[in-house]
């Protein structure tokens, strides 16, 4: 969908307006995964998160390097970590994996 945004990038045209409408269910589906998990602010979480996938989308499509997606992993882990309260005030965050 990346591709033909920017292929198309009239915002009136179809395939950018399918595009941008991918996005869009992607966000609100983050959006509602967020609001499940107990986010702090569930926007604001969608919409960092769905950037971080269309970042790692477009470096591995320029770059091939695969290991994006182990990057963006260990980002994304950091941005929910921090977005969802601590139940427990003892409890604490869960660590990365090795």
């Amino acid at each position: 969908f990346i591709s033909a945004a920017v292929a198309f990038p009239s915002p009136n045209d179809p395939a950018h307006r399918a595009a941008a409408e991918n996005e869009a269910t992607n966000e609100s589906i983050l959006r509602e995964l967020a609001v499940a998990a107990g986010a702090d602010d569930p926007d604001k979480l969608a919409k960092e998160l769905t950037l971080l996938m269309e970042g790692t989308f477009v470096s591995v499509h320029m770059t091939g390097k695969l290991d994006a997606a182990d990057i963006a992993g260990d980002i994304a882990h950091c941005i929910i970590n921090d977005a969802l309260p601590v139940v427990d005030a003892a409890a604490e965050r869960v660590p990365l994996s090795a």
